[in-house]
């Protein structure tokens, strides 16, 4: 889809940067027929998102069957005020992807991403994961087929 306001279009690399910074990404999928938004600690490595999960639940049954998830982010940097309420604005960044899920494999990979995804959370160093100490754990990937950015900036 094509956006209205081509001049706060952010570039693809610019997207990616904000949605890398971001601590929560929200998961749009179908869930039992209804859409079903998500908050998710994250972690984002090349264009490939990944998250973590309990091996059951609403979320795990949607993307078990999911051939596309929506991704959303935001920023609001400020609120711009007037005299007239109408005239209100708010500086923002957001930024929406798509992407195909996958559940990532038990392995070293598996246990690599979850240390890496809870390391970006802490101001410390963890010692490494290993596979065997995430088979309880489900890691979800989505690869991002498609992102795009919006930005009102002050100047």
């Amino acid at each position: 889809m094509e956006m209205r306001r081509k001049d706060r279009q952010m570039t693809h690399q610019e997207s990616l940067k904000v949605l890398a910074e971001s601590q929560v990404v929200r998961l749009g999928v179908i869930a039992e027929g209804e859409p079903y938004i998500v908050p998710l600690n994250f972690i984002l490595i090349d264009e490939t998102l990944y998250f973590h999960s309990a091996k059951e639940g609403r979320k795990l049954g949607a993307l078990a069957i999911a051939d596309s998830v929506c991704l959303e982010v935001d920023d609001i940097v400020a609120i711009k005020t007037a005299t007239i309420a109408c005239k209100f604005s708010c500086y923002y960044r957001s930024v929406i992807a798509y992407g195909e899920p996958f559940l990532l494999e038990e392995g070293n990979y598996k246990a690599e991403v979850l240390t890496r995804l809870t390391e970006r959370y802490c101001d410390f160093e963890l010692k490494p994961l290993t596979a065997e100490d995430v088979l309880g754990i489900a890691v979800y990937g989505v690869r991002i087929r498609s992102i795009s950015g919006k930005q009102n900036l002050p100047t």
